[in-house]
C-alpha cells in the first residue's frame, strides 16, 4: 500500500506538472504560439485612495496648517 501511495503521488505530480498540461494542449491544438501573442496594457488614470486612518488624517492637517503658515 505505501508503494502504491508513493506511485500515485509521483503520477499525480506528472499531472500538475506545466510541461505534461502544456504538451497535452500543443496535442490537440489548443496553444498557440507565443510570437504571435498581443498583449495590451491600459494606463489607469484612477488616483489612488487616500489613508483615512488617524494617523494620516493628523499629518494631513499638520501639514496644511504648515502650508498656511508658510504662505
Amino acid at each position: 500500500m505505501i508503494e502504491k501511495n508513493k506511485l500515485l503521488k509521483a503520477e499525480l505530480e506528472k499531472y500538475r506538472s506545466i510541461s505534461w498540461i502544456d504538451g497535452c494542449a500543443r496535442k490537440y491544438g489548443l496553444t498557440y504560439e507565443v510570437k504571435e501573442r498581443l498583449v495590451l496594457f491600459e494606463k489607469t488614470t484612477k488616483r489612488p485612495e487616500r489613508n483615512r486612518n488617524l494617523f494620516a488624517g493628523m499629518a494631513d492637517i499638520i501639514i496644511k496648517g504648515i502650508k498656511t503658515v508658510i504662505d
